[in-house]
């Protein structure tokens, strides 16, 4: 007797497709709460794509092969690439949704030849098992490594640990029907799709859960976020800055994983103030920082650190690729025009990188040393002061990134 022969297939069916139904509109109704939540849309179809998905399979028997498992397994793998996409929204990293449909479509076609061609029920699970644990695994790599850079670290870790176990069952079912070269018995096949359903109901739940709770998780962040936000500029406030630097410090101290920060300052403002007024200084400010922004990633941080002076938090940006950074940004801050004078706006920057048994303060302490030095220079460049001890390991200090 086998140890899922207690489990009815049809029950394990009916529970994952009212899972599906209730986080399908639990989700939409966060979403339509908080419309700011990443991800929604795409996890709301991963968990609606299984309604029909799951019927289709409970069909299995009174319907054609074509209609049941055809439809079943292409919602299915519909579903997990679709949960992927979400993840995506939270995690960041490198979009692969091609290959995943390329094999998707590939387990399709092994699908339909098993079904209309030659039927065997047992190559079509293991088509389906194969694929559906390669997804998993995509999704706990891209888990894996949005938790290097991401506050939720333990959230994220944990569901990849989780989807990397579902991902070894589907891989065990698939070789167990292999190594017993595609049973034909019934009592065998039913086994092994009670297990996929088992499977895909922990799945379910957990996806769902874990949904749920890093979009809780983001939406305290978020609230937080508004209180840290400079009313002016947008962008973070002295606190907010505080707090960033707290968090890459510790992930300093914890993981080695270095940062670098920017101390930006935005040259000529006497020359605006007199020309336009502190409104247009104002929005000269608030313009400066939205351009930077928009050329910095989502693990960056854009403060406003005093009056006219910004403060970048570069995560696990080593000097060399801040100066890029710094290049880049100050080409987009030049492109800028003032309302009433065509000159375009400059900026001083100073970038420092962290060392061992450092401290925000000797950062700080750091980059607008480097600023200072940029402002000496001429302004309109970015230079670079490291802590000794990186001075001595060789790395060059002051250093240039613009002209």
């Amino acid at each position: 007797m086998h140890l899922l022969d207690f489990l009815d297939y049809k029950t394990l069916l009916v529970c994952e497709c009212v899972l599906a139904i209730v986080f399908t509109f639990v989700i939409l109704w966060l979403k339509r709460l908080f419309p700011q939540i990443r991800g929604t849309y795409p996890v709301a179809l991963s968990f609606a794509l299984m309604v029909p998905a799951t019927i289709f399979m409970a069909l299995g028997g009174q319907v054609s092969p074509a209609i049941s498992v055809l439809m079943a397994d292409a919602l299915a793998l519909g579903s997990m690439i679709a949960m992927y996409a979400g993840l995506l929204h939270f995690t960041g990293g490198r979009d692969r949704q091609w290959l995943l449909w390329l094999l998707a479509i590939s387990a399709f076609s092994v699908v339909y030849y098993n079904t209309e061609v030659t039927p065997n029920v047992a190559r079509c699970i293991v088509a389906v098992a194969v694929v559906i644990a390669i997804i998993q695994l995509f999704m706990a790599q891209a888990l894996f490594q949005g938790s290097t850079r991401l506050t939720q670290r333990t959230a994220l870790r944990l569901f990849g640990v989780f989807l990397t176990i579902l991902a070894c069952i589907s891989l065990r079912v698939a070789w167990h029907l292999y190594r017993s070269e595609f049973p034909t018995a019934l009592a065998e096949i039913n086994a092994q799709q009670t297990m996929m359903r088992a499977t895909g109901i922990f799945y379910m739940a957990s996806a769902g859960l874990y949904f749920l709770t890093i979009s809780g998780r983001e939406l305290a962040i978020r609230q937080r976020g508004d209180a840290h936000r400079d009313r002016i500029t947008g962008a973070v406030n002295r606190l907010g800055l505080d707090l960033s630097l707290a968090i890459e410090m510790d992930g300093w101290n914890g993981s080695g994983q270095c940062f670098s920060i920017a101390m930006v300052q935005v040259d000529s403002l006497g020359r605006i103030l007199q020309d336009e007024g502190q409104a247009g200084v104002n929005a000269t400010l608030r313009e400066v920082a939205v351009t930077i922004g928009s050329q910095l990633r989502g693990t960056d941080v854009i403060g406003r650190f005093t009056g006219d002076l910004f403060l970048l938090v570069l995560s696990q940006t080593g000097q060399e690729e801040a100066l890029v950074v710094a290049d880049r940004v100050s080409a987009e801050v030049r492109k800028l025009k003032l309302l009433t004078n065509a000159a375009p706006i400059t900026l001083s920057i100073g970038i420092t990188e962290s060392a061992p048994n450092d401290s925000t303060a000797k950062m700080l302490e750091r980059a607008e040393q480097a600023m200072v030095l940029a402002r000496q220079d001429g302004e309109n460049c970015a230079r670079v002061v490291l802590a000794p001890e990186a001075e001595m390991n060789g790395a060059d200090s002051p250093a240039s990134a613009t002209a």
